[in-house]
Parts: structure tokens; sequence; C-alpha cells
């Protein structure tokens, strides 16, 4: 009895697709980093909904775009595994959430406002470090600065349950 294997059934094969997929999303997620603006004071954060939004330290919405589940996965996957993750976002797909829901969400998707010490913290820290700021942003304008990738920290799965 002899066993039969295609090209596809070769240990490794789907596994380097894989990879390869995942180092597009990577990409393509660095991208959207990039395209985002930066509000004052402010983080980036995943609404519950995959809606990716650049929010100010007030918390006013600056920038955003709804995650497909492979961006969110690469996302969650730059942090430490979390199975509160997993199950928070399987199945979610931002680019199903209405355009006005992106900049209008429901105050319970966003992380809270600074406080007043958390925003002089801030202050005091670019003060400190103003002229190291100053100098790395110019340097990026310049081109100087070699961008690097993406640490992946984990590997999350948001498929379906089995």
């Amino acid at each position: 009895m002899s066993i039969q294997r295609t090209v596809d059934d070769k240990p490794g094969v789907q596994d380097i697709d894989q990879n390869e997929q995942r180092n597009r999303d990577q990409e393509e997620l660095s991208q959207i980093f990039k395209q985002l603006p930066e509000g004052d004071q402010g983080l980036l954060a995943l609404g519950s909904d995959g809606v990716f939004r650049s929010l100010t330290g007030n918390r006013d919405i600056v920038g955003a775009v709804g995650l497909r589940p492979a961006l969110i996965k690469a996302l969650l996957d730059r942090g430490p595994f979390s199975h509160e993750a997993e199950d928070k976002y399987r199945g979610v797909d931002g680019t199903n959430v209405p355009v006005e829901q992106w900049w209008k969400p429901e105050r319970s998707m966003l992380p809270p406002a600074l406080t007043e010490a958390e925003i002089k913290e801030e202050e005091e820290f670019a003060a400190l470090h103003s002229d190291k700021i100053k100098e790395v942003a110019e340097k990026r304008a310049a081109g100087l600065l070699e961008p690097c990738g993406p640490l992946i920290r984990s590997d999350h799965n948001l498929g379906p349950k089995d």
C-alpha cells in the first residue's frame, strides 16, 4: 500500500503560505499606522467593533479605519497573548461597521480620557525629552532612520471555536 501526497500535502507548505500572508497583513497594518493622524497626547485604540481609532488625550477621534479580521489578528499578535482578546474579537469585522460609527462610537468603546495628573505627566515627559523627540522627528522626515519591522509577540486565533 502506497501513500500518495500532492505538493499541497507536504508538511510546511501551508505554513509558508500562512507566514507570507501574515507578513503581508503586518505590512498593511504598518501602513495604516503611518497613515492615521496623531492626536495630541493621544493614542491608537482598537474598539470592540473592530475599528482602529486615533484619539486625542480627551478621546476625540482624529482618524479611524475599519479593520478586517486578519488585520485585527495582526494587531493583537503585536501584543502578549490573551484569551480574553481572542474571545472579544472573534468574528469581529470592522469593515462592516458604518463609517458614521467610526467617528461617533458609543463612548464605552473608547478608553477613558486622560486625568489631569496623566496630562501633566505627559507634558513633563515631553518637556524633559523634547530635544530627543525633535531629533528623531527630524531624522524620520529626512529618511535617516531605518524603520524596523513589527515585533510579533503572539499568535491569536480569531477563527470559529472548535
